[in-house]
């Protein structure tokens, strides 16, 4: 064993269902990568499904990571296909002890190390035990601006003496379960980013030209054109004359802008055009 966190798994995980092989390829071609753990299947038949995994090499020891992502792939199975986890399995590892590998009320894996209750393990709902998150540099989990979006929100979850947060997707099930309200904002924030990037990128909870609207933004849309078309008719000799009526047209389109603008207190409309800039720039 190395001076790093190396852990070592030994047991098995069931499914309380088996997965048809084919509807889990990606995940499925994960586990056989690593070669940590050995799939299991029904017997026979023309269409193999998974069933579990064995851990039985006990000189298999790795690095903590590469374990917490073999059982974050099991947990992926078995949430996006409706399965049960079942855990007959014990850990030991360089930082963190042994114990055993248990599965927690909300499908997700715990280490429970000895001389802690295994039943405060058993009643959470919190994947938080596992790490199976990236790193992150600022574990502060700041978010500026949480992002205006219903498809994806928090739920508590109690679980005994602790709360945990659930954050879950209307597409993608359930996202994270953290042990913090703050955490579950930043994966809530991190998983629209990466799953549901919205166009414009909005620099405040909701995009400024959706705050704006229809009517400000066509005519915007109108001015910037009719500008355009001047400075090239501008540029053709003994054409100028149709630069400025479209210069006019510009002008005119710009005031219907302003005309159309919500009734917004000015110090808000102002970060609101500034926010329509940077948004726009953005998406060229």
């Amino acid at each position: 064993m190395s001076c790093e966190d190396d852990m070592l798994l030994t047991g098995s995980v069931t499914l309380d269902t088996p997965v048809p092989l084919s509807a889990i390829e990606v995940e499925y071609s994960r586990l056989l990568s690593g070669g940590l753990a050995r799939p299991t299947y029904t017997d026979g038949g023309s269409a193999p499904a998974l069933t579990g995994v064995e851990f039985t090499d006990n000189d298999a020891w790795e690095d903590a990571e590469v374990w917490f992502g073999v059982l974050h792939t099991l947990e992926t199975i078995a949430r996006r296909h409706s399965r049960t986890l079942a855990a007959t399995a014990s850990f030991a590892s360089d930082g963190r002890g042994r114990g055993l590998l248990l599965v927690d009320a909300g499908g997700h894996f715990h280490l429970c190390a000895e001389g802690d209750d295994a039943d405060s393990h058993r009643t959470r709902h919190c994947s938080y035990c596992l790490h199976c998150y990236p790193p992150h540099a600022d574990s502060t989990f700041e978010v500026a601006v949480e992002t205006d979006n219903d498809a994806v929100r928090l739920t508590e979850a109690d679980a005994g003496p602790f709360t945990d947060v659930l954050v879950q997707c209307d597409e993608h099930g359930e996202v994270a379960c953290t042990p913090s309200r703050k955490e579950a904002l930043f994966r809530r924030e991190q998983h629209l980013l990466e799953k549901h990037m919205p166009h414009p990128l909005p620099l405040g909870a909701v995009a400024a030209r959706d705050l704006l609207g229809q009517d400000v933004l066509e005519n915007i849309t109108q001015a910037a054109r009719a500008l355009s078309d001047a400075r090239h008719f501008a540029h053709q000799e003994g054409r100028g004359g149709g630069a400025v009526s479209r210069h006019n047209a510009a002008r005119a389109a710009a005031q219907r802008a302003l005309a159309a603008l919500p009734d917004i207190p000015p110090e808000r409309l102002t970060e609101l055009l500034v926010h329509l800039m940077v948004e726009q720039r953005a998406g060229r």
